[in-house]
């Protein structure tokens, strides 16, 4: 049973990879264009909590793609992290925008993940750089992801409610 659960992830792993450049890029920037509606208030957090969910799980999924061409062991440990890790920061900024609890942890765990990956990265660039799969656009996704994930959890609450990306905290009092 595992088994089959595991090649049915390395299938869609491998099917969201060979569309995975066209699927991030519109996604993200459909999920811009809907923070800006949503900043405007023009729309609610609908459109933009379906458009990181997506997101997350494409890169959950794409963690279970097998590596094409002779890759050690710690090349695809590396991948594996990076994509868990990228799946984990995007979610921790869906709830940081939703003011979800846990979002901190996430976010914690999300970024200091692809920031140790980012070095394993580079030692590896260093020591073999034929390594083909940590490209330009790899080593963009994941600083552009740690840097996103960070300035969130960084900004004060009431800077966000102020330009409008997250609601205001409403807290009530029962009798």
């Amino acid at each position: 049973m595992q088994v089959q659960q595991n090649n049915n992830f390395t299938k869609i792993g491998s099917m969201i990879s060979k569309r995975l450049n066209i699927l991030e890029t519109l996604i993200f920037l459909l999920f811009l264009l809907s923070l800006a509606l949503k900043s405007a208030g023009i729309i609610n957090m609908t459109l933009p909590t379906i458009l990181l969910t997506l997101l997350a799980i494409i890169y959950f999924f794409k963690s279970f793609e097998p590596l094409a061409g002779e890759n050690n062991a710690q090349v695809i440990f590396i991948d594996k992290l990076i994509w868990m890790s990228l799946s984990i920061s995007t979610l921790g900024i869906l709830f940081r925008l939703l003011n979800s609890p846990g979002y901190n942890m996430m976010i914690i765990i999300g970024s200091v993940s692809l920031s140790l990956s980012f070095l394993l990265i580079l030692s590896v660039k260093k020591n073999k750089p034929q390594v083909a799969i940590f490209d330009k656009r790899y080593i963009i996704r994941v600083i552009l992801m740690c840097l996103i994930s960070l300035a969130l959890k960084f900004t004060p609450s009431n800077n966000l409610v102020e330009i409008g990306l997250i609601d205001e905290i409403k807290t009530e009092i029962t009798k």
